[in-house]
């Protein structure tokens, strides 16, 4: 079985770069992940509702603070780091 890896993603509000991102993550070739979005306020938005998002409001703080509370609340083995307007390729998580 392959470990469960949690991305966290730093962000200070849900924009642009993470709605075109969000789906790129959905073509991943890993099957056990989690998504860990840090927005500074809390949103009703929902970016997909068929990839393990959770979204987890860090109040206004930087990047570095967030990914240290997305490390804090992850639940996989393996923490994956990536902002908000970087892409990942399918196979990203298996390098």
């Amino acid at each position: 079985m392959t470990k469960k890896v949690s991305i966290v993603i730093p962000v200070p509000y849900f924009n642009d770069y993470i709605h075109e991102s969000i789906k790129h993550y959905a073509n991943l070739d890993y099957d056990n992940y989690e998504i860990i979005i840090l927005p500074d306020e809390p949103t009703d938005e929902v970016l997909s509702k068929n990839l393990n998002i959770r979204v987890i409001p860090s109040g206004k703080v930087g990047p570095a603070e967030k990914r240290d509370m997305g490390v804090d609340k992850a639940k996989g083995e393996i923490i994956a780091f990536i902002d908000d307007d970087a892409y990942p390729t399918p196979e990203w998580l298996k390098a």
